[in-house]
């Protein structure tokens, strides 16, 4: 029991960081996994599609679902200790990723970080990334537990909030599951 107990500090304390002044878990940490489920009523959907159309300042399609990939600084964060170009290869992986599920499930994505996120540098430089106002962060993403975190609203006003790296695969099942 000791000799496992040392194991594990050990390995805590190893895989942590101080980024930008901050200390950052960067192993996958499954407690970082959360998801929250919901539905909205027509009139709710209706307020909450005419938000995110000024926040992110388009016309959204009604007949689609919308994905927000979302970047934020978080005490959970397992892409924290690459270097830039391994970064910078992660995130071009995720824009791709997300944009071939959104293809294959009838959705649309966008991608939105906030002005503290540690990928900041990086993000603000790509045309993709919506700085957040702060709009998502109160609305969305409350927990700042982990880095990279999703939100998918379906037509039929069902929705999911995913917080997690490395979660487009539960993404994906989610816009495929059918709903009653």
């Amino acid at each position: 029991m000791t000799l496992f107990c040392f194991l594990l500090n050990f390995t805590f304390l190893y895989s942590q960081l101080k980024f930008e002044g901050k200390k950052v878990i960067t192993y996958p940490y499954s407690g970082s996994r959360q998801y929250f489920y919901g539905q909205l009523k027509p009139e709710e959907y209706s307020i909450l599609m005419g938000e995110l159309e000024v926040e992110l300042k388009t016309k959204l399609p009604r007949d689609k679902a919308i994905v927000i990939n979302y970047n934020q600084a978080a005490y959970f964060c397992s892409f924290a200790k690459l270097n830039n170009s391994d970064k910078i290869r992660v995130i071009k992986n995720g824009i791709r990723i997300s944009n071939r599920i959104c293809k294959d499930n009838n959705a649309i994505d966008f991608f939105v970080y906030t002005k503290n996120s540690f990928f900041k540098k990086i993000l603000e430089q790509n045309p993709l990334y919506i700085l957040d106002s702060g709009y998502f962060s109160n609305k969305f993403f409350t927990k700042k537990e982990s880095c990279k975190a999703y939100f998918v609203l379906k037509p039929n006003g069902h929705f999911i909030t995913i917080y997690g790296t490395d979660q487009l695969s539960e993404v994906d099942n989610y816009l495929k599951k059918t709903h009653q």
